[in-house]
């Protein structure tokens, strides 16, 4: 006679989450950001792609938030989603305390001058603070 039983993997594959043109406002961002933050015990989110969403600057706070408290998410796509100055700010903040983020994209989003320079320059600590260049698109 044989045994057979079931055994969970000791790895599971990380969760990689494409969002692309699912009307997507800001307060169902503050939901799926709270949530993907409660996982615990789960393999954390490394890959979260929010394209062509119509969330704009309202989405500055919840994606700040997430990406400070986030130890895995190592791509945030956000193109075209009408993000803009406020937003980039925001994340260029939370840049200063991420350790894991290796690629942002934020092509095709009105972001003014003061915002990408807030970008640039977060984008330049963090790359020197770790050791490692973060790929900022847009």
């Amino acid at each position: 006679s044989s045994l057979l039983f079931a055994t969970r993997p000791s790895v599971l594959p990380p969760p990689q989450v494409n969002l692309t043109r699912c009307a997507i406002s800001a307060a169902c961002l503050r939901l799926l950001l709270g949530r993907a933050s409660l996982r615990s015990g789960q393999p954390s989110l490394i890959s979260l792609i929010l394209d062509e969403n119509p969330f704009g600057d309202a989405a500055a706070a919840p994606l700040a938030s997430w990406l400070t408290t986030s130890a895995a998410v190592e791509i945030l796509s956000l193109r075209h989603t009408a993000v803009g100055g406020a937003t980039a700010y925001e994340l260029a903040k939370a840049l200063g305390v991420n350790n894991s983020l290796r690629t942002l994209q934020l092509d095709g989003n009105p972001i003014d001058a003061q915002g990408a320079d807030a970008i640039r320059a977060a984008k330049a600590q963090a790359d020197a603070r770790r050791g490692i260049a973060i790929e900022v698109r847009g």
